[in-house]
């Protein structure tokens, strides 16, 4: 089981770089998953982000990090509008491996998605095209160069042939993404029905 601590280290915008989305818009059942190497610590971890079922004027998003230990922490989000061009987070369900999931209140837990646009990053540059060979194929992919949220060289590969998110690999001194797979029947991985969250654990997670 993971501490409560792990739950602020491991969320998904610490871990991913800005999400490119493909511009005719993410579909219901499109999943990607990556498998993420921190230069620094030599750990791997690999994360699967899937679109879920629509509810009302919004769209079920998870995104399921999983720890070289093989512990998945998963994160369910409603969020408002579309995942081409998100609003509010309306409703956040969080299940830490081996616990049962917990719904936590909008703005109460650090559950926060990485920024998510049909656009590349912000004030990214294309310098280049050609394949490029991940771990789920050769795909012919598109090169853009721009800055981190911490200032550091972020390069970005990413495909049309890629559904729903189109990047296949991402590098910067602190990290390499690759994609290890993809497809368009995804199913959430939480398991048990959510419970709301106890005030006193709530306290732990917002510290």
């Amino acid at each position: 089981m993971l501490p409560l601590t792990a739950l602020g280290q491991a969320q998904p915008q610490s871990l991913l770089p800005p999400l490119q989305t493909a511009a005719d818009g993410v579909k219901s059942g499109t999943w990607v998953r990556y498998t993420i190497y921190n230069r620094r610590t030599h750990e791997v971890s690999s994360v699967r982000i899937a679109a879920l079922h629509r509810e009302g004027k919004g769209q079920w998003v998870e995104v399921d990090i999983t720890d070289q230990q093989h512990r998945t922490l998963v994160y369910m989000a409603l969020v408002e509008g579309s995942l081409v061009a998100p609003g509010r987070v309306l409703r956040t369900v969080v299940q830490p491996p081996g616990l049962q999931p917990v719904e936590i209140p909008p703005g109460k837990g650090k559950t926060h998605l990485p920024p998510m646009s049909p656009k590349p990053p912000a004030g990214a540059r294309l310098v280049g095209r050609g394949p490029v060979k991940v771990a789920a194929g050769t795909f012919a992919a598109a090169h853009h160069r721009g800055k981190d949220p911490g200032g550091r060289q972020m390069d970005i590969w990413s495909s049309s042939e890629v559904h729903g998110w189109p990047m296949v690999k991402a590098a910067t001194s602190e990290i390499l993404l690759e994609l290890t797979g993809h497809g368009d029947k995804a199913r959430s991985k939480l398991q048990g029905k959510p419970a709301k969250l106890d005030p006193e654990l709530l306290k732990q997670l917002t510290k």
